[in-house]
């Protein structure tokens, strides 16, 4: 999407969050509200993964893709959490709700995600369907919420409001997680069994100079895999000395498959 639709969607679903939360307080109706939250949420979602893209396009990493992620699905939790909790005291405690208002504003609100999809559907790439997926649910949403208030009009049962926006709430809690364990797992990947760390440090504890191994750990992110660690040297190890032990360490840490090696060099200061 072009950067000024981007920033378009942005204020609309800003406006359309701010002028819901209103609605919602004028009808009473929890539903309305926690629409609002989730339209405030894809607001943040769309400022962070422009960030984000941009970051990483600019350093061609792919951990931003990575945080951009989990900082979204993050903001839908806590703004779901937030709605469901308040949802379940409206149940337990209703209050008035006002038909007619709630249909006026949901009018509003299916209006406003119906066109920031439309404009987020246009030349849709990689990290815009991360936008575009849930501009498309909260137009279901409002769509929904709109049946529902038109029910209420008629009929004056207003336990559906806050049972709906439970509904919603849960549904995206539920996805929402499911995307945050993903990211952890892509994040915090289980190191492949191809590598011995005790092998691994029986070899490096056999080159010259070294005379212990500290806090030696193994992280894998996406497919890359890195070694950091702390080794004791001789305390009369030259500099140059140092710098071929790290080289001779990536040397064996790379025929196990290990693509980054962070080595820090401690002098023993032992007599």
């Amino acid at each position: 999407m072009k950067e000024d639709n981007t920033k378009l969607v942005f204020f609309l679903n800003l406006g359309c969050s701010i002028f819901g939360i209103i609605g919602g307080l004028l009808t009473g109706s929890i539903a309305i509200f926690s629409g609002a939250i989730h339209d405030f949420s894809d607001s943040l979602t769309i400022g962070v993964s422009s960030i984000f893209e941009h970051k990483e396009k600019a350093e061609r990493n792919k951990k931003y893709n990575i945080l951009n992620s989990f900082s979204c699905s993050t903001i839908l939790i806590t703004s779901s959490v937030i709605a469901l909790f308040v949802s379940i005291y409206r149940l337990v405690i209703p209050t008035t709700i006002h038909g007619l208002g709630m249909i006026l504003f949901s009018f509003f609100g299916l209006g406003i995600n119906g066109y920031a999809l439309f404009k987020t559907s246009k030349n849709i790439d990689k990290n815009e369907t991360k936008i575009n997926v849930p501009m498309l649910l909260d137009c279901l949403g409002w769509l929904i919420i709109l049946i529902v208030a038109i029910i209420i009009q008629t009929t004056n049962i207003t336990v559906l409001d806050p049972t709906l926006a439970i509904i919603i709430s849960l549904l995206i809690v539920g996805k929402a997680s499911k995307n945050v364990t993903k990211t952890i797992e892509r994040f915090t990947e289980e190191i492949p069994n191809t590598i011995s760390i005790k092998q691994l440090e029986e070899e490096i504890k056999k080159i010259e100079n070294i005379k212990e191994i500290q806090n030696l750990h193994i992280a894998k992110v996406e497919e890359t895999i890195f070694l950091n660690m702390q080794i004791v040297v001789e305390k009369n190890t030259t500099k140059k000395t140092s710098e071929t032990i790290k080289e001779k360490i990536k040397g064996i840490s790379e025929k196990q498959g290990i693509a980054k090696t962070i080595i820090e060099i401690l002098y023993d200061s032992k007599e």
